[in-house]
């Protein structure tokens, strides 16, 4: 198995309130994670095949996707997890709060949809 789904249970903190919910967090194997640059990279060199036919901006767009290329194959080639699913709510007013950030990087800043107010996420102890 390459990529592992695991759920981590979080605390959802707003000024006093606290409640409590699950992430799904997906674990990349080194595998995965070599499958996934792979493709980032495919998707840079055909954003620069497509370059090529824009006349005079090809001379600039081109080189400079060849040479982000590595950088993006890179970054998510570091990518060992990131969170792909939520089941909490909002601390505050008790909405479904959705989750806009893939990146599992606590604590987390998630604002909430329905009352606009922001919620830190962290790891349960």
């Amino acid at each position: 198995m390459t990529t592992q789904v695991v759920s981590k249970s979080v605390k959802v903190v707003n000024g006093e309130r606290t409640v409590h919910g699950t992430l799904e967090v997906a674990c990349f194997s080194k595998e995965a994670r070599a499958k996934r640059a792979t493709k980032t990279a495919g998707i840079c060199i055909c954003i620069a095949l497509v370059c090529l036919t824009i006349p005079g901006a090809h001379f600039i767009l081109v080189p400079l996707m060849v040479l982000l290329t590595p950088f993006f194959v890179i970054r998510t080639y570091r990518i060992t997890t990131s969170i792909v699913g939520a089941s909490t709510v909002c601390a505050a007013c008790g909405g479904k709060l959705t989750l806009l950030s893939s990146k599992e990087d606590y604590p987390l800043y998630e604002r909430c949809l329905s009352c606009q107010r922001e919620n830190r996420i962290s790891l349960a102890d």
